[in-house]
């Protein structure tokens, strides 16, 4: 998605992305008129916890999505949170690429 966003023809534009692992319910919630479909769990907060974290175009996982993810990251570092609701303390990487097959990796930028 990153990467697809300097593609398109607009002024710049920052998209973050913050990702958590985890179960989930996910499902219509509401009445017949205005039903939407949503996702919601201590999994999906943390995942909002972590994007409020975002600076321009990060993208930020947890530390057990990237222990879960058995894939060749690139880390440009971590960062210990403590996000509301949460007991502990939260480890988040700053993934800029991915290697192996995918082979996508983020341009550089200054912040």
């Amino acid at each position: 998605m990153q990467l697809a966003m300097q593609q398109m023809n607009f002024p710049i534009v920052e998209m973050g992305i913050g990702i958590n692992t985890g179960e989930a319910v996910a499902g219509n919630v509401a009445s017949q008129k205005r039903a939407q479909y949503t996702v919601i769990g201590s999994h999906v907060n943390l995942a909002a916890r972590i994007e409020s974290y975002i600076v321009g175009g990060q993208i930020l996982i947890s530390e057990n999505t990237w222990k879960d993810a058995n894939i060749d990251l690139q880390i440009a570092g971590q960062l210990q949170i403590e996000p509301k609701g949460m007991k502990h303390p939260v480890t988040i990487c700053e993934i800029r690429g991915i290697g192996g097959k995918y082979n996508l990796f983020l341009p550089k930028y200054d912040q």
